[in-house]
């Protein structure tokens, strides 16, 4: 898909230009402006966040998703003051944007906004 199908299959209300600057990967120039998936990982262990992710990235893959969120929470409240499911998130973004059609990844405060690659 290019970016004159982009523009067809997202009215100029639903796209946006990423100015973002805390991100791994290549900042997509047309994307949904709001995310068209997301998951929240409040309550997971952090054993049960890799395969989980995995799991939700290929079906956002399999769907043909170009914008997804990942709700990790801040971490606050913890005694530690930080979110372990927060940085086992960025670890595992780190190692699928190696292997799977992740175009980029924008971390943001107790969740990542991910960018897909159109599949076709």
């Amino acid at each position: 898909m290019d970016q004159e199908d982009l523009l067809n299959r997202y009215s100029p209300e639903m796209t946006s230009e990423n100015t973002g600057e805390d991100f791994l990967g290549t900042p997509p120039k047309i994307f949904p402006k709001n995310p068209q998936a997301s998951i929240d990982f409040h309550g997971y262990y952090e054993r049960e966040l890799s395969s989980a992710i995995d799991s939700f990235i290929d079906m956002s893959l399999s769907q043909s998703l170009l914008f997804v969120r990942i709700i990790t929470g801040k971490g606050s409240s913890t005694e530690r003051g930080y979110s372990i499911l927060f940085l086992e998130t960025e670890r595992c973004l780190k190692r699928l944007f190696q292997t799977k059609n992740i175009l980029m990844y924008k971390k943001c405060d107790g969740f990542f906004d991910v960018y897909l690659q159109y599949v076709y």
